[in-house]
């Protein structure tokens, strides 16, 4: 269980993230504000996979998430998949 020291730590963590987000990805956040309004209605959010074959491409798309948890010496192969 948290204490209120480290609730209000992640509070100001995730709006900070959320507005680094804001300016830097919109549509990412745009995403971050529809799971919120399902989770305000108690709907289930929409299941997601992403699947990165290698991480060759620069991530640089306003909508990419991946460049958050990059580890540049990994790749997947096509027998990881199976």
């Amino acid at each position: 269980m948290m204490c209120n020291a480290e609730k209000v730590a992640d509070v100001e963590d995730r709006t900070q993230t959320r507005q680094r987000l804001k300016a830097e990805k919109p549509l990412l956040y745009e995403k971050f504000l529809y799971l919120d309004e399902l989770a305000k209605r108690g709907e289930p959010p929409p299941p997601v996979v992403e699947i990165a074959y290698r991480y060759a491409c620069n991530l640089k798309c306003k909508h990419c998430f991946a460049s958050q948890f990059t580890v540049k010496d990994r790749s997947l192969q096509i027998t990881d998949l199976i």
